[in-house]
């Protein structure tokens, strides 16, 4: 079996970046993953932007499955209409992204609630989903992604 040098120079870097205990890469299948959001900061956000698009200019295509972003904590309030001026090269990353399917970002409808934010401010590209943590053990336990 021949690989071409950039799948080889790909998935070494994806193995390399990811950490070896959540790695569960499948033969035939390439790997989806959930973005390992810690900090809850938008500097954070915006790392984890930026990793995403340098996998996306390596490869020079999106992944079969975009890299899932699921947010509920402060780094969500960066997708708020009223915030796009305070961040607009994290958004406009964001948006670039999202469009060619790079990424898939959602936030959590409960965090919402509890924020009183309001669902129709976010930017038309985000999502949302229920409850972001049980969003992401879905994603992990039963659809098999991995921490990006």
């Amino acid at each position: 079996m021949c690989l071409k040098p950039a799948v080889v120079l790909l998935s070494f870097f994806l193995l390399s970046a990811l950490s070896l205990g959540q790695t569960t890469l499948a033969v035939d299948d390439e790997p989806a993953y959930l973005a390992r959001i810690e900090l809850h900061t938008a500097a954070e956000l915006y790392d984890l932007l930026q990793r995403s698009q340098r996998l996306f200019q390596l490869s020079q295509q999106a992944p079969a499955t975009p890299v899932a972003f699921v947010l509920h904590g402060a780094e969500a309030k960066v997708f708020f209409r009223q915030q796009y001026t305070a961040n607009q090269a994290l958004v406009d990353l964001a948006a670039k992204l999202s469009a060619f399917k790079v990424v898939d970002i959602r936030v959590c409808k409960t965090w919402m609630g509890g924020q009183s934010l309001d669902e129709s401010q976010l930017l038309p590209f985000i999502g949302t989903v229920p409850v972001g943590v049980a969003e992401e053990r879905r994603l992990l336990e039963r659809q098999g992604y991995n921490y990006f």
